[in-house]
């Protein structure tokens, strides 16, 4: 949450937060489940890049 700047963006409002997580996980309960995962993948994956961290 720290490394996407989440924390600063809500001002560190954990009702909010949480209620993000929730949303999330039931993005991750439809059907398209593995499609939504490899964007998130593919994102996660080029900000490293382009922080100079190493992309697992």
């Amino acid at each position: 949450m720290q490394k996407a700047d989440l924390v600063a963006l809500t001002r560190d409002d954990r009702a909010a937060l949480y209620g993000a997580f929730l949303t999330l996980a039931m993005m991750l309960q439809r059907e398209d489940r593995e499609h939504t995962l490899a964007l998130w993948r593919r994102g996660g994956k080029r900000a490293f890049e382009n922080e100079g961290g190493v992309a697992g």
